[in-house]
């Protein structure tokens, strides 16, 4: 069964809409890869070379067991939402899933942050 959030980055790729997206990754409960840095600081997410070579992102999945393989690292659990507002903006996104992924670039979350993110209630 495919996930509301993989339907709607199909969505959008059929549209050509990524505004699809929003809503779907902003509620989406994510594992963020992330690594311990020590000296008593929370773990810091884990940068990577981006798809395609341009610049840096993040890998994330809708549950723990898609990144269960990847050594040395701590999954975080987050929401699109919680990602959109404390991700450094440099950074894309990689979305995991059984079979294949979605990448959401540094512009897209720029789009996102600057118009949609807004428009959502203040988060409890």
């Amino acid at each position: 069964m495919e996930s509301q959030l993989k339907n709607a980055f199909r969505l959008a790729r059929s549209h050509g809409d990524i505004e699809v997206i929003f809503e779907p990754f902003a509620k989406a409960v994510l594992y963020a890869v992330a690594r311990e840095i020590g000296g008593g600081a929370p773990p810091a997410y884990f940068a990577q070379p981006a798809p395609a070579g341009k610049g840096h992102c993040i890998t994330v999945a809708e549950g723990r067991e898609r990144l269960a393989a990847i050594p040395d690292v701590v999954l975080l659990q987050t929401t699109g939402r919680k990602l959109l507002e404390e991700l450094e903006p440099a950074l894309g996104i990689l979305v995991v899933y059984d079979q294949g992924g979605d990448y959401l670039s540094r512009e897209q979350l720029d789009w996102f942050r600057a118009n949609l993110l807004p428009t959502l209630p203040k988060a409890r």
